[in-house]
């Protein structure tokens, strides 16, 4: 945690600034303090790769020992569990591929004695989008139709890889809302797509799901900013 004196000293500027000169400072804050967990963000996105593709295979193994292929409503070539494990694998392999690249990046610009704002930025927002859209990928990859069993998964391992994400108070209204739907509406589309007793079900929970990760990172820059905003005013008395 931030100690006082040193947060007065990152808005030391910011005394008689503007409304909008604060909160350009605060989302600096903001991003010095993302950039710390975002190699646990990586953490957390790898974990949940491998739990999703153990557990699928898991429940495919059960459904498939009854049927022995299935096909799309849209494609009359059946695909067989080999064919699916592949692209499961295929996208394990992206995944990690994703996350050593960015974890290397970010080392090798923490050599530096100080991020510059744009870069603190930058791999903030490519890190958050690129996980989104790796688990957004997962969505139509995992859930296969008329298995139930593996829609509800698929749903609750996204959901909790998104609410694990440690970054989203740091992106911008667009910027967050993007990083949301890459994972979410993909999700959504395929619980569509594929009418189950469940689906309904696992769709509300979806779009709830959407509102309380969007609703607590408001909070959390709000909370921030509060803060921020009471220890100048603070400052400013002992003056």
């Amino acid at each position: 945690m931030m100690s006082t004196e040193n947060l007065l000293g990152e808005f030391k500027e910011v005394k008689y600034s503007s409304p909008r000169s604060l909160n350009r400072s605060t989302q600096v804050e903001l991003e010095k303090r993302a950039v710390k967990n975002i190699t646990a963000g990586l953490i957390v996105s790898a974990i949940g790769a491998v739990l999703l593709l153990a557990l699928s295979n898991l429940f495919n193994s059960d459904f498939y020992a009854s049927h022995s292929t299935i096909h799309l409503a849209t494609d009359p070539v059946p695909y067989t569990l080999t064919e699916t494990t592949f692209w499961q694998w295929i996208w394990l392999a992206l995944v990690f591929a994703s996350n050593l690249s960015l974890w290397l990046w970010l080392m090798n610009m923490s050599w530096q004695k100080e991020l510059r704002n744009r870069q603190q930025r930058a791999i903030i927002i490519v890190c958050s989008l690129t996980c989104a859209a790796l688990y957004g990928a997962a969505a139509i990859i995992f859930n296969r139709p008329g298995n139930p069993g593996q829609s509800a998964l698929t749903t609750s391992i996204m959901v909790t890889v998104a609410l694990a994400w440690p970054l989203t108070y740091a992106l911008v209204n667009p910027l967050r809302h993007l990083f949301l739907s890459l994972i979410f509406v993909p999700l959504a589309i395929t619980l569509l797509i594929d009418p189950q007793d469940l689906n309904p079900i696992l769709l509300a929970l979806t779009a709830i799901a959407y509102m309380i990760l969007n609703r607590n990172a408001i909070n959390h820059r709000s909370a921030f900013t509060l803060s921020t905003r009471e220890m100048l005013k603070a400052n400013e008395r002992s003056e």
